[in-house]
């Protein structure tokens, strides 16, 4: 129904509870950056993400709603566990980060990319 509204069909639709958080560029997430979250968030990711290591994976699960990732996402192994776990859109890529500014062990994403059923949060579109 909403696909018929907007004016180019080839529009992707990325649906998102309580709040967004965009990420187009480059951009840390810290454990401090939950502590002013009320309810849950959604990720966008175009660009580069890296959660700190500070962040618990019960945290990421606990806090976000949903991962759509179109870009890169630097994470610890066990983080990139929950971020899986919370994965709507998943054509981006998940990299294993240790920290140390060595090469990282690279992982791509196995699973679909999922986020196609209902939609129960608020819905906007992105035009680049």
């Amino acid at each position: 129904m909403l696909l018929r509204k907007l004016s180019d069909p080839t529009t992707k639709v990325v649906a998102y509870e309580e709040q967004l958080w965009e990420v187009p560029g480059v951009m840390t997430i810290g454990k401090s950056r939950f502590d002013f979250l009320e309810g849950k968030a959604t990720l966008l990711v175009t660009g580069v993400l890296t959660i700190s290591p500070e962040v618990t994976p019960e945290l990421i699960i606990e806090r976000i709603a949903v991962v759509h990732n179109k870009g890169v996402i630097m994470c610890t192994a066990e983080q990139m566990d929950a971020v899986q776990e919370r994965l709507g859109i998943g054509t981006g890529v998940l990299q294993v980060s240790t920290g140390s500014g060595e090469d990282d062990e690279e992982e791509s994403e196995g699973r679909g990319s999922g986020g196609d059923g209902e939609i129960t949060g608020n819905v906007c579109y992105l035009v680049l």
